[in-house]
């Protein structure tokens, strides 16, 4: 057996322009797989990983305007709720396990002479029960804030850089309003977080007395235990809000409800076409690279016409030709491969050297095992395949 394969290497050392003339299209094929494979499940963990800071049962809703006249409303009244309203939600909802506004509001900030403009948020205490928020220092607000409406604020990193610079904000006072609001914690930037760089977070009832008069606001979100009660949930939500906010349940312009567990859904929905697509692209590209092989060792088999005659003139038999054909296609196949695969790794390390930790959409892309072990699997399926003519002429 040692001297069957040493044969077959000796023998393609020899050829070695045409080895690697076959190997060529596999490499490409299994490059290009573990390439767009790793660099698409990076960009797919990045989008899943946006959603880390939502409760899995998190759904938002969103006030709009009626399309439909119904008993209660006619065509283009604007919606909105009041705290009544989601309070009876959930007292009469019981898979509803959390629900808060959402209350934003865009406000001049001062400090010392310095000011900007920056979102300011009004939510209660539930909503840290469906939104993870972290701090970099200092707190985030409590339930003494809540329950005493307490003048405190937690700010973004951006909001830290144009008011205070160097100086450390915690403890100090901001003007709000003609009101002063005491500086208790800084965010921290995440993936979703981002977007509250700008961002000030108030006690509800806090904003509704310093911040505005009104009683009213455009979103809310709420939390549901069980996810597959979630589109059940929806539709008690749709129907409640009818009644109490006076529209028709079938509008679905007077408001619109998006899940955190739907918009998952669309994207894995989203990244398995990518998948697909890519699958087919490498897995084309590698047929084409296995049909090349099949070619060449059909051509090389016609050079070598006199070498096995003499081979089966001195006593080997047609099973021994057809297995050192079959052995040298199956060497040139696995060969390949392991060098695509190879060559895919070193640059999928290479594109996660310039890809941070902290990426908005993407994680360092990685090897993907799956797809080494079904490409290696196809390959020599494929070696076998590719041998058999040649090895049959042969």
């Amino acid at each position: 057996m040692v001297d069957f394969w040493r044969e077959i290497f000796d023998y393609l050392q020899r050829r070695l322009g045409q080895s690697v003339a076959s190997c060529i299209g596999i490499i490409w094929g299994i490059f290009l797989m573990i390439v767009l494979v790793g660099v698409g499940t990076g960009f797919e963990y990045g989008i899943y990983r946006l959603f880390e800071d939502f409760s899995k049962g998190c759904t938002y809703v969103y006030a709009g305007e009626t399309s439909k006249v119904s008993a209660k409303s006619s065509i283009g009244k604007q919606i909105s709720f009041k705290e009544e309203d989601i309070a009876v939600l959930k007292k009469t909802t019981d898979a509803i396990t959390a629900i808060s506004p959402e209350i934003s509001q865009w406000f001049k900030i001062k400090y010392k002479g310095k000011e900007g403009n920056f979102e300011l948020k009004g939510i209660s205490e539930d909503y840290l029960k469906i939104k993870k928020i972290n701090v970099s220092s200092g707190r985030f607000l409590n339930k003494l804030d809540f329950d005493e409406s307490r003048k405190t604020v937690v700010i973004g990193k951006n909001v830290v850089d144009v008011l205070f610079k160097n100086e450390d904000p915690i403890g100090r006072s901001v003007e709000i309003n003609g009101s002063f609001f005491s500086v208790v914690g800084i965010l921290k930037n995440t993936q979703m977080g981002y977007a509250d760089e700008r961002a000030c977070y108030l006690p509800l009832s806090t904003f509704n007395v310093a911040i505005t008069d009104s009683e009213e606001f455009k979103v809310f979100l709420y939390d549901v235990e069980n996810q597959k009660k979630s589109k059940e949930v929806e539709e008690i939500v749709r129907n409640k809000l009818s009644q109490i906010c006076g529209f028709d349940k079938t509008d679905d312009r007077a408001i619109y409800i998006s899940s955190i567990d739907q918009q998952v859904g669309m994207f894995t929905s989203f990244f398995d076409a990518i998948k697909y697509f890519m699958w087919f692209v490498g897995i084309s590209t590698l047929v084409g690279g296995i049909i090349g092989v099949g070619n060449i060792m059909n051509a090389t088999v016609r050079e070598r016409t006199r070498e096995i005659g003499i081979r089966k003139a001195i006593g080997a038999k047609s099973m021994d030709i057809k297995k050192m054909i079959i052995a040298e296609t199956l060497t040139i196949t696995f060969i390949s491969g392991v060098v695509g695969i190879l060559l895919g790794w070193l640059v999928l390390l290479l594109i996660g050297c310039f890809i941070s930790d902290d990426s908005l959409i993407m994680t360092k892309p990685h090897l993907d095992v799956v797809t080494t072990i079904f490409s290696m699997i196809v390959l020599i399926v494929s070696g076998v395949l590719a041998g058999l003519k040649p090895a049959s002429y042969a």
